[in-house]
Protein backbone atom coordinates (compact mmCIF):
# COMPACT_ATOMS: atom_id res chain seq x y z
CA UNK A 1 0.00 0.00 0.00
CA UNK A 2 2.85 2.13 1.00
CA UNK A 3 4.22 1.88 -2.40
CA UNK A 4 1.58 2.78 -4.38
CA UNK A 5 1.00 5.93 -2.15
CA UNK A 6 4.73 6.54 -2.91
CA UNK A 7 4.19 6.33 -6.84
CA UNK A 8 1.27 8.64 -6.46
CA UNK A 9 3.53 11.35 -4.74
CA UNK A 10 6.27 10.73 -7.46
CA UNK A 11 3.67 11.25 -9.96
CA UNK A 12 1.62 14.22 -8.36
CA UNK A 13 5.92 15.68 -8.00
CA UNK A 14 6.04 15.21 -11.84
CA UNK A 15 3.14 16.76 -12.62
CA UNK A 16 3.77 19.97 -10.49
CA UNK A 17 7.57 20.19 -11.57
CA UNK A 18 5.99 20.19 -15.30
CA UNK A 19 3.95 22.72 -14.44
CA UNK A 20 6.10 25.07 -12.75
CA UNK A 21 8.46 24.58 -15.71
CA UNK A 22 5.58 26.03 -17.87
CA UNK A 23 4.86 28.71 -15.60
CA UNK A 24 8.04 29.73 -15.67
CA UNK A 25 8.44 29.47 -19.62
CA UNK A 26 5.54 31.58 -19.65
CA UNK A 27 6.92 34.35 -17.31
CA UNK A 28 9.94 34.58 -19.01
CA UNK A 29 8.22 35.10 -22.51
CA UNK A 30 5.76 37.38 -20.71
CA UNK A 31 9.09 39.60 -19.15
CA UNK A 32 10.75 39.51 -22.75
CA UNK A 33 8.05 41.16 -24.46
CA UNK A 34 7.27 43.50 -21.16
CA UNK A 35 10.69 44.90 -21.24
CA UNK A 36 10.76 45.07 -25.16
CA UNK A 37 7.84 47.58 -24.91
CA UNK A 38 9.45 49.49 -22.24
CA UNK A 39 12.27 50.09 -24.58
CA UNK A 40 10.55 51.17 -26.97
CA UNK A 41 8.47 53.15 -25.18
CA UNK A 42 11.67 54.75 -24.03
CA UNK A 43 13.26 55.66 -27.32
CA UNK A 44 10.03 57.25 -28.40
CA UNK A 45 9.84 59.29 -25.39
CA UNK A 46 13.18 60.52 -26.36
CA UNK A 47 12.40 61.43 -29.19
CA UNK A 48 11.03 65.00 -30.29
CA UNK A 49 7.89 64.89 -31.84
CA UNK A 50 7.68 65.66 -35.99
CA UNK A 51 4.26 64.81 -36.65
CA UNK A 52 1.36 62.20 -35.20
CA UNK A 53 3.20 59.22 -36.82
CA UNK A 54 6.87 60.53 -37.43
CA UNK A 55 9.55 61.02 -35.00
CA UNK A 56 12.89 62.56 -35.45
CA UNK A 57 16.02 63.24 -33.36
CA UNK A 58 16.05 61.45 -30.40
CA UNK A 59 19.68 59.39 -29.47
CA UNK A 60 22.82 60.16 -31.27
CA UNK A 61 21.16 61.71 -33.53
CA UNK A 62 18.88 58.60 -34.69
CA UNK A 63 15.19 59.17 -36.62
CA UNK A 64 12.48 57.04 -35.01
CA UNK A 65 9.00 56.14 -36.98
CA UNK A 66 8.01 54.04 -35.00
CA UNK A 67 4.42 52.68 -36.57
CA UNK A 68 2.75 50.99 -33.18
CA UNK A 69 -0.64 51.33 -34.78
CA UNK A 70 0.89 48.67 -37.42
CA UNK A 71 2.70 46.98 -35.51
CA UNK A 72 -0.87 45.64 -33.58
CA UNK A 73 -2.60 45.79 -36.55
CA UNK A 74 0.15 43.44 -38.97
CA UNK A 75 0.04 46.01 -41.33
CA UNK A 76 4.07 47.31 -40.56
CA UNK A 77 5.98 48.99 -43.55
CA UNK A 78 7.20 46.65 -45.86
CA UNK A 79 11.24 47.85 -46.82
CA UNK A 80 13.27 45.96 -49.01
CA UNK A 81 17.06 46.96 -48.95
CA UNK A 82 19.50 45.73 -51.58
CA UNK A 83 23.67 45.27 -50.86
CA UNK A 84 22.45 45.12 -47.30
CA UNK A 85 25.86 42.74 -46.05
CA UNK A 86 27.84 46.04 -44.65
CA UNK A 87 28.18 49.56 -44.91
CA UNK A 88 24.95 51.92 -45.76
CA UNK A 89 22.80 48.64 -46.52
CA UNK A 90 23.05 46.88 -42.97
CA UNK A 91 22.58 50.36 -41.40
CA UNK A 92 19.67 50.84 -43.27
CA UNK A 93 18.28 47.44 -41.99
CA UNK A 94 18.89 47.87 -38.73
CA UNK A 95 17.40 51.13 -38.12
CA UNK A 96 14.54 50.24 -40.02
CA UNK A 97 13.99 47.56 -37.92
CA UNK A 98 14.63 49.64 -35.05
CA UNK A 99 12.14 51.58 -36.08
CA UNK A 100 9.70 49.23 -35.85
CA UNK A 101 9.20 48.31 -39.22
CA UNK A 102 9.75 45.09 -41.63
CA UNK A 103 12.56 45.00 -43.96
CA UNK A 104 13.76 42.11 -46.17
CA UNK A 105 17.49 42.29 -46.42
CA UNK A 106 18.72 41.83 -49.75
CA UNK A 107 22.44 40.45 -49.91
CA UNK A 108 24.89 38.52 -52.69
CA UNK A 109 25.56 36.48 -49.55
CA UNK A 110 23.52 36.81 -46.61
CA UNK A 111 24.90 34.07 -44.55
CA UNK A 112 28.77 35.25 -44.96
CA UNK A 113 27.73 38.59 -43.15
CA UNK A 114 27.82 38.11 -39.22
CA UNK A 115 27.02 41.62 -38.76
CA UNK A 116 23.41 40.68 -40.95
CA UNK A 117 23.09 37.76 -39.22
CA UNK A 118 23.21 39.04 -35.82
CA UNK A 119 20.89 41.65 -36.55
CA UNK A 120 18.37 39.60 -38.03
CA UNK A 121 18.42 36.84 -34.74
CA UNK A 122 17.65 40.43 -32.83
CA UNK A 123 14.47 41.87 -34.78
CA UNK A 124 12.04 38.81 -36.02
CA UNK A 125 10.67 41.20 -38.39
CA UNK A 126 13.86 41.02 -40.92
CA UNK A 127 13.86 38.52 -43.80
CA UNK A 128 17.13 37.70 -45.26
CA UNK A 129 17.28 36.82 -49.11
CA UNK A 130 19.77 36.18 -51.59
CA UNK A 131 20.26 37.99 -54.58
CA UNK A 132 22.89 39.07 -57.06
CA UNK A 133 21.99 42.23 -59.07
CA UNK A 134 24.70 41.29 -61.53
CA UNK A 135 22.51 37.99 -62.16
CA UNK A 136 19.11 38.76 -63.94
CA UNK A 137 18.63 34.96 -62.68
CA UNK A 138 19.17 35.30 -59.34
CA UNK A 139 16.89 38.95 -59.90
CA UNK A 140 13.77 36.87 -60.65
CA UNK A 141 14.72 33.99 -57.65
CA UNK A 142 15.06 36.78 -54.82
CA UNK A 143 11.65 38.32 -56.56
CA UNK A 144 9.81 35.17 -55.91
CA UNK A 145 11.34 34.61 -52.33
CA UNK A 146 9.96 38.45 -51.82
CA UNK A 147 6.44 37.41 -53.06
CA UNK A 148 6.48 34.57 -50.51
CA UNK A 149 6.97 36.96 -47.76
CA UNK A 150 4.69 39.35 -48.38
CA UNK A 151 2.16 36.71 -48.68
CA UNK A 152 -0.17 39.06 -51.23
CA UNK A 153 1.02 42.17 -49.16
CA UNK A 154 2.82 44.93 -50.83
CA UNK A 155 6.10 46.24 -50.79
CA UNK A 156 6.01 50.17 -49.82
CA UNK A 157 10.09 51.55 -50.08
CA UNK A 158 12.73 49.77 -52.06
CA UNK A 159 16.29 51.21 -51.55
CA UNK A 160 18.44 49.90 -54.18
CA UNK A 161 21.53 49.89 -52.09
CA UNK A 162 23.93 47.33 -54.22
CA UNK A 163 26.79 48.85 -56.07
CA UNK A 164 30.15 48.78 -57.37
CA UNK A 165 32.87 51.55 -56.84
CA UNK A 166 35.86 51.81 -58.19
CA UNK A 167 38.37 55.04 -59.52
CA UNK A 168 39.60 55.11 -62.84
CA UNK A 169 40.13 57.61 -65.92
CA UNK A 170 39.00 57.91 -69.34
CA UNK A 171 42.19 57.17 -70.25
CA UNK A 172 41.96 54.02 -68.54
CA UNK A 173 38.95 52.77 -69.42
CA UNK A 174 39.19 48.86 -70.31
CA UNK A 175 35.70 47.38 -72.42
CA UNK A 176 34.84 45.01 -69.69
CA UNK A 177 35.43 46.92 -66.80
CA UNK A 178 33.19 49.56 -68.26
CA UNK A 179 29.97 47.11 -68.63
CA UNK A 180 30.65 45.41 -65.80
CA UNK A 181 29.78 49.28 -63.99
CA UNK A 182 26.73 49.40 -66.25
CA UNK A 183 25.47 45.94 -65.42
CA UNK A 184 25.90 46.92 -61.61
CA UNK A 185 24.92 50.03 -61.18
CA UNK A 186 22.48 50.78 -63.63
CA UNK A 187 21.23 47.36 -65.42
CA UNK A 188 20.73 45.83 -61.70
CA UNK A 189 18.94 48.70 -60.06
CA UNK A 190 16.88 48.80 -62.62
CA UNK A 191 15.74 45.48 -63.13
CA UNK A 192 15.91 45.00 -59.55
CA UNK A 193 12.92 46.99 -59.77
CA UNK A 194 11.52 45.56 -62.64
CA UNK A 195 11.31 42.33 -61.02
CA UNK A 196 9.54 44.23 -57.67
CA UNK A 197 6.96 45.87 -59.77
CA UNK A 198 3.87 43.68 -58.78
CA UNK A 199 4.65 44.11 -55.50
CA UNK A 200 5.09 47.98 -55.19
CA UNK A 201 1.67 48.50 -56.99
CA UNK A 202 0.27 46.88 -53.70
CA UNK A 203 1.62 48.78 -51.69
CA UNK A 204 -1.08 50.44 -49.04
CA UNK A 205 1.00 53.43 -48.49
CA UNK A 206 -1.37 56.45 -48.89
CA UNK A 207 1.13 58.49 -51.02
CA UNK A 208 2.15 55.56 -52.64
CA UNK A 209 5.15 53.24 -52.68
CA UNK A 210 8.85 54.66 -52.57
CA UNK A 211 11.71 53.40 -54.65
CA UNK A 212 15.34 55.28 -53.62
CA UNK A 213 18.14 54.55 -56.34
CA UNK A 214 21.59 55.49 -54.58
CA UNK A 215 23.53 57.46 -57.05
CA UNK A 216 26.45 60.00 -55.74
CA UNK A 217 27.35 63.37 -56.32
CA UNK A 218 30.39 62.36 -58.93
CA UNK A 219 27.01 61.63 -61.56
CA UNK A 220 26.41 65.10 -61.59
CA UNK A 221 27.37 67.15 -64.44
CA UNK A 222 26.40 70.50 -62.59
CA UNK A 223 28.56 69.85 -59.59
CA UNK A 224 31.77 69.22 -61.78
CA UNK A 225 33.84 66.80 -59.71
CA UNK A 226 36.55 66.36 -62.46
CA UNK A 227 37.94 63.34 -63.53
CA UNK A 228 38.30 60.48 -61.41
CA UNK A 229 36.13 57.69 -60.82
CA UNK A 230 34.87 57.64 -64.71
CA UNK A 231 33.18 54.59 -65.03
CA UNK A 232 31.43 54.50 -61.63
CA UNK A 233 30.37 58.07 -62.59
CA UNK A 234 28.96 56.94 -66.02
CA UNK A 235 27.38 54.09 -64.45
CA UNK A 236 25.96 56.66 -61.79
CA UNK A 237 24.76 59.24 -64.19
CA UNK A 238 22.91 55.89 -66.67
CA UNK A 239 21.04 55.25 -63.51
CA UNK A 240 19.94 59.10 -62.72
CA UNK A 241 18.32 58.81 -66.43
CA UNK A 242 17.00 55.63 -65.99
CA UNK A 243 15.32 56.49 -62.27
CA UNK A 244 14.16 59.76 -64.47
CA UNK A 245 11.94 57.79 -66.85
CA UNK A 246 10.82 54.80 -64.77
CA UNK A 247 9.26 58.22 -62.44
CA UNK A 248 7.59 59.03 -65.50
CA UNK A 249 6.60 56.04 -67.00
CA UNK A 250 5.38 55.13 -62.94
CA UNK A 251 3.51 58.14 -61.61
CA UNK A 252 1.70 55.98 -59.37
CA UNK A 253 5.35 55.42 -57.47
CA UNK A 254 7.46 57.72 -55.83
CA UNK A 255 10.66 57.16 -57.10
CA UNK A 256 14.25 59.70 -56.97
CA UNK A 257 17.76 59.23 -56.95
CA UNK A 258 19.53 60.28 -53.72
CA UNK A 259 23.45 60.92 -52.72
CA UNK A 260 24.28 59.23 -49.76
CA UNK A 261 27.26 62.10 -48.95
CA UNK A 262 30.92 60.84 -48.69
CA UNK A 263 30.53 58.46 -46.06
CA UNK A 264 32.88 56.20 -43.84
CA UNK A 265 32.14 53.15 -46.08
CA UNK A 266 34.67 50.51 -47.67
CA UNK A 267 33.97 52.69 -50.53
CA UNK A 268 34.20 56.21 -49.31
CA UNK A 269 37.22 55.30 -47.15
CA UNK A 270 38.28 56.45 -43.45
CA UNK A 271 38.79 59.84 -44.65
CA UNK A 272 35.06 60.62 -45.96
CA UNK A 273 33.27 63.19 -44.03
CA UNK A 274 29.94 61.55 -42.91
CA UNK A 275 29.55 58.55 -40.52
CA UNK A 276 27.35 55.63 -41.29
CA UNK A 277 24.64 56.25 -39.32
CA UNK A 278 24.23 59.90 -39.49
CA UNK A 279 23.75 59.86 -43.78
CA UNK A 280 21.55 57.04 -43.12
CA UNK A 281 19.69 58.78 -40.44
CA UNK A 282 18.94 61.84 -42.64
CA UNK A 283 18.57 59.27 -45.48
CA UNK A 284 15.47 57.73 -43.83
CA UNK A 285 13.45 60.93 -43.21
CA UNK A 286 13.79 61.36 -46.69
CA UNK A 287 12.21 58.18 -47.79
CA UNK A 288 9.23 58.00 -45.04
CA UNK A 289 8.52 61.97 -45.57
CA UNK A 290 8.65 61.65 -49.52
CA UNK A 291 5.08 62.67 -51.88
CA UNK A 292 4.55 62.98 -55.22
CA UNK A 293 6.44 66.11 -55.63
CA UNK A 294 9.70 64.40 -54.82
CA UNK A 295 9.66 61.83 -57.71
CA UNK A 296 12.13 61.95 -60.25
CA UNK A 297 14.12 64.56 -58.27
CA UNK A 298 17.87 63.99 -57.34
CA UNK A 299 18.36 64.48 -53.71
CA UNK A 300 20.97 65.00 -51.42
CA UNK A 301 21.05 62.87 -47.79
CA UNK A 302 19.69 65.69 -46.21
CA UNK A 303 17.16 66.64 -48.72
CA UNK A 304 18.57 69.32 -50.76
CA UNK A 305 18.44 69.09 -54.45
CA UNK A 306 21.12 68.43 -56.73
CA UNK A 307 21.98 69.65 -60.35
CA UNK A 308 21.71 67.40 -62.68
Amino acid sequence: MGSIFSAIGRGINAIISAIAGVIETIVSAITSVIVTIFRVIEDILCCRCCGSRRRSGGRRGRTYDFHFENLFAGNMPIWLVTGSSRGIGLEFVRQIAQNGDEVIAAARNPENSEALQILSKSFPHISLIKMDIDDPESIKTAAQEVEKILQGRGLDYLINNAAKGGNDKPSEIDPERFFSFMRSNCLGPTLVWQALIPALERSTRPEGPVVVNMTTGLASFGLDIGVKNACYSTSKTALNMMTYKKSKEKPNMIIFIMDPGWVKTDMGGEGAMLEIPFSVSEQYKQAVNATSKDSGTFKRYDGAILPW
